[in-house]
């Protein structure tokens, strides 16, 4: 933070290129995922891979990488976590020595577009030499909307462990898929961002046949209440994920961090388990029946080369 050198500028950036091409242009999937993204997010930065576009990467130069750094990565825009059996006034003295030193700098105001609200199904279709997938998305809210939670164990109760809903349904039951997964927060958690489901059909089944299984899925929620043995049981695993990394100190200063940046309050990891609590079958009828909507839904497919 304060005497970067950024050596081997140029070698670096030509591993990122062929690490792009290694892990991206060369892999069906990730290519599905880039076009998922592009399609679902018209206007918001969520349509840019993390990586940089292939086009981009040779023209990114040492100037702007070091305006960078010199703008974001100060004091002012951290945040340390230390856990563990320290003492806190000596703790204080090492962070003083250390950064104290370090001048404070005025962090842009962060000009991002928020996305505007998608009126229509959006397809769009990838073709390569690879097994069909299908990824469905829906826009959604994320934190601090109070409904975070119950997506999150909507989340759980579909695709959570061996014996949730869609792989129940899909893969064991109707046999119409291999896998399914879902994330209730893709492809991140700062900005509103997707509900979204990947799957993958199950020979001699076709991804149409997949998709119009996953929706039937998806439109019983909306009628059917979920029952209170499914609610209880993703409330136990949420829980559960949470206290095993609170369970040792790097999870814990990951959590404490995590939820200080984004919701400027550490103290939200406390709330956050007293809110699970507290969904029933009624909040999660209506976040479906508001979210899992036609015109709120991208789809993006991945059909095998030559496949009519």
């Amino acid at each position: 933070m304060a005497d970067a050198v950024f050596r081997e500028f140029e070698r670096e950036r030509m591993v990122i290129e062929e690490e792009r091409r290694q892990t991206v242009e060369s892999v069906p999937n990730r290519k599905l995922v880039e076009l998922f993204l592009g399609t679902a997010f018209m206007v918001h930065p969520y349509r840019r891979p993390i990586i940089g576009w292939s086009s981009s990467i040779p023209f990114m130069d040492i100037d702007y990488v070091e305006r960078f750094y010199e703008t974001y990565h100060v004091p002012n825009n951290a945040v340390i976590a230390v856990v563990g059996a320290v003492d806190p006034g000596q703790v204080l003295e090492i962070v003083e020595r250390y950064f104290g030193r370090l001048p404070a700098r005025e962090i842009p105001p962060r000009d991002i577009s928020g996305e505007p609200v998608q009126r229509g199904e959006r397809r769009v279709e990838y073709r390569a030499p690879a097994n069909p997938k299908i990824i469905l998305g829906y826009h959604k809210p994320t934190l601090p909307s109070p409904d975070e939670v119950a997506f999150d164990l909507l989340d759980i109760v579909l695709t959570g462990g061996r014996t949730a809903r869609l792989r129940r349904v899909l893969v064991e039951e109707a046999t119409v898929a291999s896998s399914v997964q879902s994330s209730s927060s893709f492809p991140g958690v700062r900005y509103d961002n997707l509900f979204a489901f990947f799957a993958t059909p199950r020979s001699p089944h076709t991804l149409e046949e997949l998709e119009k299984a996953l929706l039937s899925e998806l439109d019983r929620l909306k009628e059917e209440a979920v029952p209170e043995r499914e609610i209880e049981k993703a409330r136990n695993m949420y829980r559960a994920g949470l206290l095993r990394e609170m369970r040792s100190n790097a999870g814990m200063a990951g959590l404490i961090s995590y939820f200080e940046i984004l919701t400027g309050d550490f103290r939200y990891l406390s709330e956050t388990l007293e809110q699970a609590e507290k969904v029933t079958a009624e909040d999660l009828k209506r976040i479906a029946r508001t979210c899992f909507v036609d015109e709120n839904r991208t789809v993006a497919i991945l059909a095998e080369t030559g496949e009519s």
